[in-house]
Formats: structure tokens, C-alpha cells, sequence
């Protein structure tokens, strides 16, 4: 197979990509002999490997990263399973997926289909062994959302410092179907995370809660986009981010409404806390709308903690470090919130003091 060209990528605030970190092995690497990904579903949820029809349609849906990782994934994509929810079963239990990477790089492709009327969460952990060299991963998650069913799927990332980590999300949603998004990053050296969602279908929803928390000299490259494709379709995107250190993220959000569409409403909230001076966030959520009677707002805002309240705190007998944190685990409250249900609270509770 020809060698694919690999270069260095910079933009924004100077958060890059750069292709030498992960070894001059990345042209070399076999995705066949990489370890399988580790899914645990309830009873009655099946789980196939990928077919090749399947594989194309996924992965020409992923059109939103890097060119040059597209290339590089897409030539190693063999890999992939298929997850299967049965029409009219409701299950309390999760479909858990666990990434521990232990190899240097790592590709993977997950569908999953909700058939009409179902309803499951879909739990995703991922981590990574220590490593004295760098690791890379790339990833494509998609899901497709019949009438009236409902997936939510939350995945908590807290990949080491020497690990470079490419994650693309997409979900079609069809009538009176919803598909929800929760997504935490910790980890990575360079982290680049694309979550689309179409919602085809009259009466489909989404919703998107994100969070993440940048420390050192991490790169956060983030996307999140729903397109409103039926009318009375319904979204909503908050997300909240701490930078501390030279920790930097570019974050873009989307909310598109199509032509021809009535009754859409589509909302995006962006804060960000600056932890450090030396930490930098462009944030740009944006809006387009091509209907009349539509129902939309967007805003960003950047600051740091409020001095009031770290004073009235710590007039109550708080250290000023205790008063901090404090403030940042109340920040990051109703994101952490919609993780309750799933167990996940006390995890990312803990990934976020570590961080202090």
C-alpha cells in the first residue's frame, strides 16, 4: 500500500497536530492485529462484526476531521462491530464499551442501530496504559436512531499526556426519535472530538451536554454541529470547559436549519473557565438558519472564577485552594449532573479534583 503523507497541521491558536509525535511507524501499522474492542450489552442486544456496505457508509459520513487521519483511518477501517437494539425493548441496564489502549495506535468503528420504539444508554470509558512513547487513536462512532426510539450516550476520555486522540461522533434520528450526547475529556495531548447529529425526522431531538478540562500544554480542537433536516425537530448544545496552565481550545458550535422546515427550535451555551493567563480558548458557536419560523439563540463566554464569591468562601473558613475547587466542581455541576443515572458522577468528580 502506498505510504500516506503525513504534515504537520496548525491553525487557530496554534493548536497543531503534529504527525512526527506519533512515531514513524503510523504508515506501518496493521489494524487487523489490534486487541478487540471490550463491549459488555444487556441480554437480547446483539453484536456483529461490520460488513463492508456498512463500513463505507460510516466512514463517508466522518467528513469533518483531518484529511490526513480520514486517510489513515479509512486505510486501516477493517476493524468495526455492529450494535443491534431490538424494536420495542427498553433496558435499564447500559451497553458499556471499554478502551483501554495498550497498543501504539488504534482504529476503531462502532454503529449503532436503535430500532423503532427502543431506548438504551450507551456508557464509553476510555483510558490508556503508561506508555514512554506516544500512541495515537482514531475513532468513528455512529448512530441511527429509528421512530421513536432513544439512545444517550456518554463517554468519559482520560487518555495519558503522550497520547494523541481523533474522535468522530454522528447520529441520524429519525420521527419522534432522540439521540443524546454526553461527552467528557480529560486526557491526551492533542484531543480533536467532531459530534454531528441529523435530525431527518418530524418531532426528532437531540441534546448535547459537554465538558472538558485542559491542563499543562493540552490541545482541545472541538466540534459540535446538528442539522435540523424535518420541521418541529428540537436541540440543544451547553458545554462548559476549564483551561488551566498553557492548556488551549478551539471550539466551534453549529446549529443548522434547513429550508423548507417550520416549528424548529435550536439552542447552544458555551462557557469557559480561564484558570491560567496563560490559557487560551477561541469559541465560536454560530447559527444558520434558512427557515422563518424557527425558535434559536447561541452565546460564548469566557471568564475567571468570581473573586466574590472565592472571598465569601474563604471569609467562611475555606483555604483559598479548597474555595476553588469548589467553585470549578459547582461550574461544572449540570454537566456532571446527567451523569448521575449512569454512575459516572464520582468518576468524573474525581478526574476533575484531580486536575486541581
Amino acid at each position: 500500500m502506498e505510504s500516506i503523507a503525513t504534515k504537520n497541521l496548525t491553525y487557530g491558536l496554534h493548536v497543531f497536530f503534529n504527525a512526527k509525535t506519533i512515531g514513524s511507524d503510523f504508515n506501518a501499522f496493521d489494524g487487523a492485529a489490534q486487541a478487540p474492542t471490550m463491549i459488555k450489552t444487556p441480554e437480547g442486544i446483539s453484536v456483529t462484526k461490520i460488513d463492508a456496505a456498512t463500513l463505507q457508509e460510516i466512514l463517508a459520513l466522518a467528513d469533518a476531521r483531518t484529511p490526513e487521519v480520514v486517510a489513515w483511518h479509512n486505510a486501516h477501517a477493517g476493524n468495526g462491530v455492529v450494535i443491534r437494539v431490538p424494536a420495542g425493548h427498553i433496558y435499564e441496564e447500559p451497553i458499556r464499551i471499554d478502551t483501554a489502549l495498550a497498543e501504539k495506535h488504534r482504529v476503531e468503528n462502532i454503529v449503532i442501530f436503535a430500532e423503532q420504539g427502543s431506548e438504551v444508554r450507551v456508557i464509553e470509558h476510555l483510558s490508556s496504559a503508561a506508555y514512554s512513547d506516544t500512541a495515537t487513536r482514531s475513532a468513528v462512532t455512529s448512530i441511527v436512531a429509528a421512530p421513536h426510539a432513544k439512545v444517550t450516550h456518554i463517554s468519559v476520555q482520560n487518555f495519558g499526556e503522550n497520547v494523541t486522540d481523533f474522535s468522530m461522533k454522528h447520529a441520524r434520528v429519525a420521527t419522534d426519535a432522540t439521540v443524546n450526547w454526553v461527552e467528557c475529556i480529560f486526557g491526551s495531548d492533542f484531543a480533536q472530538s467532531r459530534v454531528t447529529t441529523q435530525l431527518d425526522g418530524v418531532g426528532a431531538s437531540s441534546r448535547v451536554m459537554a465538558m472538558w478540562f485542559g491542563s499543562g500544554k493540552q490541545k482541545f480542537d472541538l466540534r459540535h454541529e446538528v442539522r435540523h433536516l424535518a420541521s418541529r425537530t428540537n436541540s440543544n448544545i451547553v458545554t462548559r470547559g476549564a483551561l488551566d496552565g498553557q492548556s488551549k481550545t478551539i471550539y466551534r458550535g453549529l446549529v443548522r436549519i434547513e429550508n423548507g422546515t417550520i416549528g424548529c427550535s435550536g439552542h447552544q451555551k458555551e462557557h469557559t473557565l480561564m484558570l491560567s493567563p496563560d490559557a487560551e480558548i477561541d469559541a465560536m458557536p454560530d447559527l444558520e438558519i434558512a427557515a422563518n419560523d424557527v425558535r434559536c439563540g447561541h452565546s460564548a463566554a469566557a471568564g475567571k472564577l468570581n473573586p466574590e464569591k472565592l472571598f465569601y468562601l474563604m471569609s467562611r473558613g475555606f483555604e483559598e485552594s479548597e474555595a476553588r475547587k469548589m467553585l470549578i466542581e459547582g461550574f461544572f455541576a449540570p454537566i456532571v449532573a446527567d451523569m448521575r443515572d449512569a454512575g459516572l458522577e464520582d468518576m468524573v468528580n474525581c478526574l476533575i479534583a484531580n486536575r486541581l
